[in-house]
């Protein structure tokens, strides 16, 4: 089944050049799709393509994106940039050419610091280049980890819609076994009603045939189990689609749920009665999950 809740987490996670971006999303239900983003100062620029880019994968739920880096795009308040990694591989250098040499390891701050790219003044179109660049991976890596937990759910979900389906073409088979028996029932019940008032009325009199056939005009549900025989139909080939199914499957729900109620008020026998109460009992069940797919 390809359904997919609306409920997941995913977290990415991209690093270059002394930068760190890390992007962290969470979905809850929500009948269209809401993007809110928590951005670090100085990355501001990106809110716009956060949404683009999980808008063209997720089509529902209420989607909250943290994105946190280790250094945002802007000046520094010096106004410089340290790269800590080169500065390290300085430090270690100098250290092995020390040994190399017999020398004592006297290394200082000032003497790295002066190495050519170690300390350099901050060029906030490169950073905000890197920035955009590790936070596009970040963010990918983010959104496939939202999806695949979705997904994941969202096959839990259809297993459980699917069983609770079934269920209600059981009981509507269950219906279409009593229906028919409903007219002749009241016609007996019609008949000792008469005999115990001390009317007598033979089998072919046309006021009691047309009464009948009034009653059985009245109960008769054929159409309204045909029609949730149809939907209960279309739900499972929904249950089996590609593209999301949250809005088709709840319309499904409600349209069930409306014929469901015509069949109980028309039906007049107390078993049919039961099955519907019965009937709505599951598709209540199958409504509330469905309000988490996407």
């Amino acid at each position: 089944m390809a359904l997919a809740s609306m409920t997941g987490f995913g977290l990415g996670r991209a690093c270059g050049h002394g930068v760190v971006v890390e992007v962290e999303l969470s979905s809850v239900n929500r009948r269209q799709l809401e993007v809110r983003v928590s951005l670090p100062r100085g990355m501001e620029w990106c809110e716009a393509f956060v949404h683009r880019a999980i808008a063209g994968r997720i089509s529902r739920g209420a989607v909250t994106a943290q994105i946190r880096a280790l250094r945002p795009p802007s000046h520094s308040a010096s106004g410089v940039r340290t790269n800590v990694d080169l500065a390290r591989s300085v430090a270690l250098g100098m250290k092995r050419t020390a040994g190399a040499l017999g020398l004592p390891e006297q290394i200082s701050l000032l003497e790295i610091v002066r190495f050519p790219g170690v300390i350099a003044a901050a060029d906030p179109a490169a950073d905000a280049a890197l920035c955009r660049r590790l936070l596009g991976v970040a963010l990918n890596r983010a959104i496939a980890g939202l999806i695949e937990t979705r997904k994941k759910e969202g096959r839990r979900l259809g297993d459980e819609l699917s069983r609770r389906a079934r269920r209600l073409g059981a009981i509507l088979g269950r219906m279409r076994r009593r229906a028919p028996e409903v007219p002749g029932r009241h016609a007996a019940m019609l008949r000792r009603r008469l005999k115990a008032a001390g009317w007598t009325a033979e089998a072919n009199d046309p006021g009691l045939r047309r009464e009948l056939a009034l009653f059985a005009e009245r109960c008769d549900i054929s159409e309204e189990m045909a029609r949730m025989a149809s939907h209960l139909e279309r739900f499972f080939d929904e249950l089996k689609s590609r593209r999301p199914a949250g809005r088709a499957l709840d319309f499904l729900c409600q349209e069930l749920l409306r014929e469901a109620t015509t069949a109980g008020s028309k039906a007049n026998d107390s078993v049919i009665a039961g099955l519907v109460i019965e009937f709505k009992s599951v598709l209540e069940e199958m409504r509330e999950q469905v309000q988490n797919v996407e």
